[in-house]
């Protein structure tokens, strides 16, 4: 289509692996949404979570946290989103503490409107937070400059290489206390779009998922440095966790997650209310088919040519 009559669209996306994993082929021109230039800006989540409260993108991965703070300018995709299921954020530090024992202690967070921060808020309130940009977080931990983090990110499998403890894994404390699923990220499409195009845009972005898990080995080059340092094996089980069904299509289970989310944050103080959870489905009318969508660890598996591996059980100042 013309440029004359294509309308450019800002799309913010994280610094990480599954952000990039999404991103890849509209970014590289192997998929195009009809009428529209896309702009893309990669950044730290937290630098993302800000530009969405400012308003200065219109289309983007945003802390499921931050989502009541733009719920009146902002819309939620069906496509997009980061959930935990058993696992999420971790709370590592160099010694063997307990959470109740971090009680006063000096932790990083990687934002401040992380849905990471608000976890911590909700199961260990009295510490001293500092935030830390998510890929220096693990050093800053190891140099001991803080007492513990939580880690976000492909850090989530990586922490143990820098000599650092478990703690806790939030999303085994949200999974055991709520039987539900952890939304970690969203993403969302600003209002000023209209529903039409942003319908359009979340079809494009499962077009451009569904593109690069059958095209993972000629995707790698362009995810690897989003994997901060991870090597191909580790990368492709953090992808497993987190680019699946739930990223296609937003289910109904995590849609009652983050209902509940909510009430623990006005519960904690992090918001005034719960808003209304309205999620826009692809411009076909539907979400996408569960027939068609990726099975959870199956990002890779289901691609003839995608290197495989042996199948193991894997067991919030404010801002994956």
């Amino acid at each position: 289509m013309s440029s004359r009559v294509s309308k450019t669209v800002s799309f913010g996306f994280s610094t990480d692996a599954d952000d990039a994993f999404m991103a890849y082929a509209l970014h590289e021109g192997k998929v195009r949404i009809a009428g529209v230039r896309p702009r893309f800006r990669f950044a730290d989540i937290e630098q993302l979570n800000e530009a969405v409260l400012c308003d200065r993108l219109d289309v983007s991965s945003i802390s499921a946290a931050l989502y009541p703070l733009v719920a009146k300018r902002y819309r939620i995709l069906s496509v997009g989103a980061s959930v935990g299921r058993g696992y999420g954020p971790v709370v590592v530090s160099r010694v063997p503490w307990t959470l109740e024992q971090l009680a006063g202690r000096r932790i990083a967070i990687p934002g401040n409107w992380t849905t990471s921060h608000l976890l911590l808020r909700c199961y260990q309130p009295s510490v001293q937070v500092e935030v830390v940009p998510a890929a220096k977080l693990l050093m800053v931990v190891t140099r001991g400059v803080v007492d513990a983090g939580v880690v976000i990110h492909e850090g989530q499998l990586t922490y143990q290489r820098f000599g650092l403890r478990l703690v806790e894994d939030l999303g085994r404390c949200w999974l055991d206390e709520t039987g539900l699923p952890l939304p970690l990220g969203l993403m969302v499409a600003h209002e000023r779009l209209g529903r039409p195009l942003a319908r359009s845009i979340a079809d494009g972005i499962v077009r451009s998922i569904r593109y690069t898990q059958r095209t993972w080995p000629a995707a790698l080059p362009f995810l690897l440095p989003y994997a901060h340092g991870a090597d191909v094996k580790t990368l492709e089980e953090f992808l497993e966790r987190y680019v699946n069904d739930d990223t296609l299509a937003l289910p109904k289970d995590v849609k009652e997650a983050l209902a509940m989310l909510y009430r623990r944050g006005v519960a904690a103080r992090w918001i005034k209310s719960v808003p209304t959870i309205e999620v826009l489905t692809p411009s076909a009318g539907k979400p996408a088919s569960p027939t068609a969508a990726l099975t959870r660890r199956q990002a890779f598996v289901s691609c003839p040519s995608a290197p495989r591996r042996k199948r193991t059980a894997s067991r919030p100042k404010r801002k994956s």
